[in-house]
């Protein structure tokens, strides 16, 4: 069976002009051949037990990117600002379309069209500098790997592409360049698709999001600028201009000393590879989990703790065996004026109690065992100790109520 992969190529809005009913036009850069460069997580590989974090290098062919149903399917499609969960569609369109894109074409290696912008909020956004294009579009993934004609390596083939929408977007990270941006709400999209710049420390290469970078590189001319200076100094009390301000050289001394501590706390401020995986993993669970729990759950910008909140407050308004586990361990405290981790322990319960896909509700003489342990109350004989699911409840209502007994 042929599975369907959604992604997002990253394009910038340039020259445009407005029409006598100020509606804003503007020629824009849709997609592209060539070998493009995915996150497994952005094509949804890792549910399959792919790193998140591997990089899949994707064939984009001529001809199916110019084919003549992967044109027409973006002709017409709608202009979105970001871009919607799901894509666009006949219940959401009218909420979410801002304008149409027109007459798509082959030019070179790249598909071109029209952009019409009729949404005020849209044009207000682009001639506020939000001009980036960011093409949302669904594709048929054939895993076999190959060399391009220019000898370039793939692991895989996008065929059958097929647009949805247009999105306008804050400008990438990585500069002109297109990239991919993943628009679901399971990882952080936002976080871990963000692109990386390697800057040189000391010698020492350090691999830090732009606006670290900027930041060490600033850093870094103004040390740099000041031990040259310093170097020339021929008396320590003359000063030394540096800008508009006169140093002595003790004080540049001092300033140096200074910049480079900064620049050591950057350093550790940098995520490291390992911290970066554990956080796509637990991102991923939390969604499975809350989405499992709340089918119709909508996580888009929201916390880990906004998700987890919703997730308690919802099941405890329409199922009375999840409130009274999520009553016992909040412990007379609304889920919005809880703690985080006592909100964070009152999902993890539900996670645990929620009876498996496929299976039977538990009875009601269960539910009440699993309501008292959490209350703390003793429903077993005297002589008898819990097992199993019973002994993992117990030990989370003894935890909550400060009993710290096994």
């Amino acid at each position: 069976m042929t599975k369907t992969y959604e992604a997002h190529d990253r394009f910038t809005l340039t020259s445009r002009e407005m029409t006598s009913e100020g509606f804003l036009v503007a020629p824009g850069t849709l997609a592209r051949t060539g070998i493009q460069e995915y996150r497994a997580y952005e094509l949804g590989l890792d549910a399959d037990g792919v790193d998140p974090m591997k990089v899949i290098r994707l064939y984009r062919p001529p001809q199916e990117v110019f084919a003549p149903d992967s044109l027409r399917s973006f002709e017409n499609k709608p202009i979105t600002i970001e871009h919607p969960a799901g894509g666009v569609n006949a219940s959401n369109w009218s909420e979410l379309a801002k304008g149409e894109v027109r007459g798509c074409t082959c030019d070179g290696e790249f598909m071109k069209a029209t952009l019409i912008v009729k949404a005020q909020d849209a044009i207000d956004a682009v001639l506020g500098g939000k001009t980036e294009l960011s093409n949302g579009y669904v594709f048929e993934l054939e895993w076999t790997s190959g060399t391009d004609a220019n000898g370039k390596p793939y692991d895989g083939i996008q065929k059958n592409i097929r647009g949805n929408h247009v999105a306008i977007v804050d400008s990438a990270r990585c500069g002109a360049a297109c990239r991919i941006s993943d628009s679901q709400p399971n990882l952080g999209v936002t976080t871990m698709a963000d692109a990386k710049r390697k800057v040189i420390v000391d010698g020492i290469p350090v691999e830090v999001d732009d606006t670290a970078a900027a930041a060490i590189d600033k850093l870094t001319q103004a040390r740099d600028g000041a031990l040259q200076r310093a170097q020339t100094a021929e008396d320590k009390l003359k000063g030394i201009k540096v800008g508009d301000k006169a140093f002595t050289v003790d004080e540049l001394v001092k300033l140096v000393g200074d910049q480079a501590a900064q620049i050591e706390t950057l350093k550790k401020d940098v995520m490291t590879p390992e911290a970066r995986d554990a956080m796509v993993a637990e991102w991923s669970k939390l969604i499975g989990d809350a989405k499992k729990l709340v089918p119709e759950l909508v996580t888009d910008g929201k916390t880990c703790l906004a998700i987890r909140r919703e997730v308690v407050a919802t099941l405890s308004g329409k199922d009375s065996k999840a409130k009274l586990a999520a009553d016992a361990v909040l412990a007379g405290k609304s889920v919005e004026a809880a703690d985080a981790e006592v909100v964070r322990a009152a999902f993890n319960v539900l996670v645990a109690t929620a009876p498996e896909q496929g299976t039977q509700a538990q009875d009601s003489g269960d539910a009440a065992r699993v309501a008292a342990a959490l209350a703390g109350k003793q429903t077993q004989a005297a002589d008898a100790k819990p097992t199993g699911r019973a002994a993992f409840l117990q030990r989370q209502a003894n935890a909550w109520q400060g009993n710290q007994s096994k």
